[in-house]
């Protein structure tokens, strides 16, 4: 808790204890303090102001205590802090002054790695009480922190040859050409400090995802898959389905490579004979960063689940298992930064997997604003057990009526189609107020720009619709 002068101490000791905030009188109860700051560690961080009385029926000034700071106080008060907690807390502690009286303020932050304990015993704040943390919160905590972790978890049924030495030469040479630095470490010892072995050279779950010869067969559900729809919903009846497996920079390569393999590309055609231009329907670096998202932020942990995309006729779903972290929303995901998998994330953004921390969402979306299609923006939702990121189809048909140089009589006769849903010669003649050879020029015109696709061979029985894209 910020103080910025003495005014703002003097009306927060008014506002009394709360939630965020502990009084203590003098340094004569450390243990408890201990306990205190674990406490706030636990919850969303906190402050304890020593030389400040607990008691409610007094005045502000009435409170303000102060304490007697003897020779290495504060280093006193943080080793017990340290040496008391387990993981270690490291708070802030400084002193305040008012009234001519010194305080001592300790501040710390909510923990990622909570819950802790001090003495042994996990504590929580409620209100303005520190008390015991029970059994249920504290083993949900626990939990928590092991999926946090769980990418530098070893891999008990694994040893390391299990690792593709050929994998990790692979990404020296990336890591040496990209950052113009040489790495001398042996395999082993880049790996342990990369966090993909242990010290004991067991691989962890890091290291088999990004260097194993077989991730599949220790994390059977860590693969890609794809699926092609032929309309904008899922049903049984798919294009194509394929799945990705090896490890997670191979994975990535070969799913972006099927999806512009089979994206739509619309050809621009400029004026006065200049070279054809062509776009794809989906802007190229919008593709590889929600597969590389996907890849480096799923939740590994659960088994049953693998990355999941699907294409359909208006759009691409990329589904990743496990929902956001505690604090990230579809709202705030531009501005917030993490990472579930930190060394995976890590590993990825020394070869420019990952361009640079938190900037490639930004990036994304201003991709897809400066698309000339002119796409709907991207969508982000989190549906608990998955984060689900949606890459959205221009209209095609728009832009190409566009792109080619029709003739007034040819946009009104696309326009009739549209509502009658085809169109034949003689009515094209009628419509369009002209001449059976000026409507016969015209329709050639649109079938071959691929616009109209004529249905029969000659003949009354002869009519044109739109082509299918």
């Amino acid at each position: 808790m910020m103080f910025v002068d003495e005014k703002e101490l003097l009306k927060a000791i008014e506002k009394g204890e709360s939630e965020i905030l502990e009084f203590k009188p003098s340094l004569s109860d450390l243990n408890r303090i201990v306990e205190v700051v674990c406490s706030f560690s636990n919850k969303t961080g906190g402050t304890v102001l020593i030389g400040v009385d607990d008691k409610k029926n007094l005045k502000p000034a009435e409170r303000i205590l102060g304490v007697q700071i003897g020779k290495d106080a504060l280093e006193k008060i943080a080793n017990k802090i340290t040496d008391n907690s387990d993981f270690p807390l490291y708070p802030t502690i400084s002193i305040e002054k008012t009234a001519d009286k010194n305080i001592i303020k300790i501040d710390i932050k909510e923990s990622k790695n909570k819950p802790h304990t001090a003495f042994h015993r996990p504590f929580t704040r409620v209100g303005d009480i520190t008390k015991l943390m029970d059994r249920t919160e504290y083993e949900r905590l626990l939990l928590e922190r092991k999926k946090a972790d769980y990418d530098i978890q070893p891999v008990e049924e694994a040893n390391y040859n299990d690792i593709s030495q050929d994998a990790v030469n692979e990404y020296k040479r990336k890591y040496e050409i990209i950052n113009e630095k040489k790495i001398y470490a042996s395999n082993e010892e880049l790996l342990k400090t990369l966090h993909c072995v242990d010290k004991c050279l067991k691989p962890t779950v890091a290291g088999i995802l990004l260097f194993g010869k077989e991730p599949q067969k220790f994390l059977i559900k860590s693969y890609t898959t794809i699926v092609r729809y032929p309309d904008v919903k899922v049903t049984d009846r798919h294009i194509d389905s394929k799945d990705f497996y090896g490890n997670l920079f191979d994975q990535v390569n070969e799913a972006d490579k099927y999806i512009r393999e089979h994206m739509q590309v619309v050809s621009k055609i400029p004026k006065f004979g200049l070279k054809r231009k062509d776009i794809p329907v989906y802007p190229y670096f919008a593709i590889r960063e929600l597969i590389v998202n996907a890849v480096a932020h799923r939740d590994y942990s659960l088994y049953g689940s693998r990355i999941l995309i699907s294409m359909f006729k208006d759009r691409i779903e990329f589904f990743s298992p496990g929902s956001f972290p505690k604090g990230i929303t579809p709202e705030n995901i531009v501005n917030a930064q993490f990472s579930r998998n930190p060394v995976i994330a890590r590993v990825f953004h020394d070869v420019k997997y990952i361009e640079e921390y938190g900037n490639g969402i930004d990036r994304l979306l201003e991709e897809v604003k400066n698309h000339p299609l002119k796409p709907r923006m991207p969508e982000f939702a989190d549906i608990k057990s998955a984060v689900i990121a949606t890459l959205y189809k221009p209209d095609v048909r728009k832009f190409e009526m566009e792109a080619f140089d029709l003739n007034e009589r040819q946009k009104k006769a696309i326009e009739y189609i549209k509502q009658y849903g085809k169109i034949d010669n003689k009515e094209y003649q009628t419509f369009c107020r002209t001449t059976k050879p000026t409507a016969t020029r015209d329709l050639q015109e649109l079938i071959e720009k691929n616009i109209l696709t004529k249905i029969g061979k000659k003949g009354r029985g002869t009519y044109y619709m739109m082509s299918q894209l």
